[in-house]
């Protein structure tokens, strides 16, 4: 995650899961929730199955990939 690692600690990273500015999106093929938020430049992705309140992943991902996820239609926006 470049400059980011070892800032996030897990306290910030439930902190931006719950940004209500972050982007989220379901993940057709796992039902997890996806969050997205962009970080000092990075987009971060962090991951959360629909059913509890913890995070099983937290990375970057780039622009298109959310791009090429969003038209195969494996993320779902979500409101």
């Amino acid at each position: 995650m470049g400059q980011l690692a070892g800032k996030l600690d897990a306290d910030a990273l439930r902190k931006l899961a719950n940004n209500p500015s972050a982007t989220r999106f379901m993940d057709a093929r796992t039902g997890h929730i996806n969050v997205i938020k962009e970080i000092e430049g990075k987009v971060i992705r962090i991951a959360a199955p629909r059913d509890e309140m913890k995070i099983i992943f937290a990375g970057p991902i780039r622009h298109n990939q959310v791009k090429n996820l969003l038209g195969k239609g494996v993320f779902i926006p979500l409101p």
